[in-house]
């Protein structure tokens, strides 16, 4: 038996307040994600940056804590695992790897759904989407609130500082607390 592993990644990005995801049309036909053969040394995120890069041009940023794994036999004594990650793009500006991807879209999450041709791949964009829309959401309502938490730990020390500038400490608390809507 045969192991092969890939490493990919469910983009994703924001355009007019709408997330989108991108699929991959392939030139064998079928629809998917951005994945590709694990290089020699190179670690699962590196492979999934290198064949973005390579197949869309694109530079993102991985979300942490989503990590998914799908496996099948791609031929007779075969066993491939495939690692999707969870990816953020600044852009839609895509270049297309013309050898392999026949065309690049950017689809609101029902129409890429739609548009995948495997279930398994469907099931990781589902994943994604209620990672996205659950936990992320609840990690970043973390981030936010451990950085007010921060900026008011500064705020106050500063304030306990006999050479500040504020004359009025109490406007200052009251400026923080809007401003952090807190």
């Amino acid at each position: 038996m045969n192991y092969e592993k890939s490493c990919g990644a469910v983009i994703y990005t924001v355009v007019n307040g709408k997330r989108l995801y991108l699929v991959e049309i392939m030139q064998k036909g079928h629809t998917s994600f951005c994945k590709g053969h694990v290089e020699e040394n190179e670690s699962e995120h590196q492979t999934a940056a290198r064949e973005i890069r390579e197949e869309t041009g694109l530079e993102v940023k991985f979300v942490e804590g989503f990590r998914q794994t799908i496996e099948y036999s791609p031929y007779r004594d075969c066993s491939k695992t495939v690692v999707f990650f969870l990816a953020c793009a600044d852009s839609t500006r895509v270049m297309v790897q013309e050898d392999e991807v026949r065309e690049i879209e950017w689809l609101p999450f029902e129409e890429a759904l739609e548009k995948l041709t495997f279930d398994s791949i469907r099931d990781v964009l589902k994943q994604a989407e209620h990672f996205l829309n659950e936990d992320y959401a609840k990690y970043e309502e973390f981030l936010h609130q451990r950085y007010v938490a921060e900026e008011l730990a500064k705020a106050k020390q500063q304030a306990a500082d006999p050479n500040t500038q504020w004359a009025d400490h109490e406007s200052v608390w009251e400026t923080l607390y809007k401003q952090y809507d807190i």
